[in-house]
């Protein structure tokens, strides 16, 4: 065996994480090794080829696919190169760089329509936002079809390409970008021509065929600001987005009476003795600590009747509502003072 030293070479400066090489074997004398059995290439993982019977000038292994280059720096690195003989004899290797090309590790193009849009019979496409990790976009192909009537449907190429002659009704425009890869990525828009023939009600610029939710408000259409009114003001099938504070669907002007709270709100289940009106109904339940209690016993039965059923019902656990039950308990309600 001859243990050869560690190699680090540049094979891979596009950093494509694959490569194939060809590694011609000599004997130390300059003569072709005639008793060489097989070759084998420790790195990660143990690779090996077997020499055709009498020996050969050149074993050509192929390693396309193998990621020699862990820490993605460009540089591939063989850490040791065992020969193994029948005999005792010394051997080198030459390496020489065939071929580099990608294998999977190659990443797909990102293709960018754009925001939606609403033009009347033509309009201006714009890809320019799309991309490719690893590479570049070659082509930009658009395809507009129209949701009503085929007949209207167009094509068109480039980064920003303009279209004309559209029909007035909703288009849905997708964009594939091919990089140099051949890999392809696309994305999807919703584009609405106006055309001069549908009718503006409340002259605010938008009809209903162009997303107006409603059309007899002109403090309503799409691109409006929201404000928190329990309204859709912009027309994106959401109302008050952006003004739940705890994040439990619900605004104060949706009725939330603590919007820093997310277990209240009007669905919220109202828990006995403990002082919170959980569901906004401006009570504090069937056991409210600040009512005229007779005495403190009819008090903790209330609230333990109270726990009783959220336990059952799977509301809250029964560790929950023995706390509850031993902070009614702890306390001085209905007590004489």
């Amino acid at each position: 065996m001859s243990i050869i030293n560690v190699f680090t070479y540049m094979y891979d400066e596009q950093w494509l994480g694959a490569l194939q090489i060809s590694e011609t074997v000599f004997m130390e004398s300059g003569n072709w090794l005639d008793n060489y059995d097989r070759l084998f290439v420790e790195t990660d993982e143990l690779l090996s080829s077997t020499l055709p019977p009498g020996g050969a000038s050149e074993l050509p292994l192929d390693f396309s696919g193998y990621n020699y280059d862990p820490e993605w720096d460009g540089y591939i690195e063989f850490y040791r190169f065992d020969t193994f003989l029948n005999g005792y004899k010394w051997v080198r290797l030459e390496f020489n760089i065939t071929n580099i090309h990608a294998q999977s590790i190659t990443i797909d193009p990102v293709a960018n329509t754009g925001p939606d849009q609403i033009v009347f019979d033509s309009a201006a496409l714009d890809g320019s936002q799309s991309y490719d990790p690893d590479g570049m976009v070659e082509s930009y192909q658009w395809d507009l079809q129209h949701r009503e009537n085929p007949g209207y449907n167009q094509t068109a190429e480039g980064v920003n390409p303009e279209v004309s002659n559209l029909e007035s009704g909703f288009y849905d425009i997708t964009l594939t970008v091919t990089d140099d890869d051949g890999l392809t990525g696309t994305d999807t828009v919703v584009m609405v021509a106006a055309g001069a023939c549908f009718a503006d009600n409340d002259d605010d610029g938008y009809s209903i065929e162009m997303g107006d939710c409603n059309d007899n408000d002109a403090n309503i259409h799409p691109g409006a600001i929201e404000t928190c009114d329990g309204i859709d003001n912009n027309c994106d099938d959401q109302a008050d987005e952006g003004f739940d504070a705890d994040g439990d669907n619900y605004t104060t002007c949706g009725g939330d009476c603590n919007d820093n709270n997310p277990l209240i709100n009007p669905v919220a289940d109202e828990l006995p003795g403990n002082g919170t009106d959980e569901n906004c109904d401006g009570s504090l339940g069937n056991c409210d600590p600040s009512a005229s209690w007779n005495n403190h016993g009819m008090y903790v039965r209330c609230v333990t009747h109270e726990v009783e059923l959220l336990v059952s019902e799977g509301i809250i656990t029964q560790e929950q509502g023995d706390i509850l039950i031993n902070s009614a308990a702890m306390s001085d309600i209905g007590k004489k003072k």
